[in-house]
């Protein structure tokens, strides 16, 4: 399955598409008795992350991780926890397919995914995300409001 993932940052909104893979590869990437701790290896969630953002290219990077901690982490440090947070814990949930039924994700984040790409590539956005809140202002008053 593929899905449009957006990350939130001041100066823009970037959007990477995100494929989920076998169960086979994945088990073959991180072993058998896998769990979310195992993708906290940081070595370990480059290589998944090579597999699920093929397609990501960059001039100055080879790598989605590196862009992620280089241009948004490391330009955002306050926020810096919960960009890595959140990135983790959306393409674990992804893979085991576990996502939809995950009430936190119907909140607005700095990163989310906001739809799924069907078979005729058309990005079917899910209804209970909209523009004025789905933002990097609003997203980033209501974590200083939190904190």
């Amino acid at each position: 399955m593929r899905y449009s993932l957006v990350i939130l940052t001041k100066n823009d909104t970037l959007k990477f598409e995100i494929e989920t893979m076998s169960m086979y590869e994945w088990d073959t990437l991180l072993g058998f008795n896998n769990t979310i701790d195992t993708i906290y290896d940081i070595n370990k969630f480059e290589l998944i992350l090579k597999h699920m953002i093929p397609s990501f290219k960059h001039e100055f990077y080879d790598s989605f991780l590196k862009f992620f901690y280089c241009e948004i982490i490391d330009k955002d440090k306050r926020f810096a926890e919960i960009y890595k947070t959140d990135l983790f814990f959306i393409v674990y949930n992804l893979q085991y397919d576990t996502f939809k039924n995950l009430q936190t994700e119907r909140l607005p984040k700095l990163i989310y995914i906001e739809g799924f790409i069907d078979l005729k590539l058309n990005l079917n956005k899910y209804d209970y995300i909209n523009e004025n809140e789905w933002n990097y202002e609003y997203v980033t008053n209501l974590l200083t409001k939190v904190t």
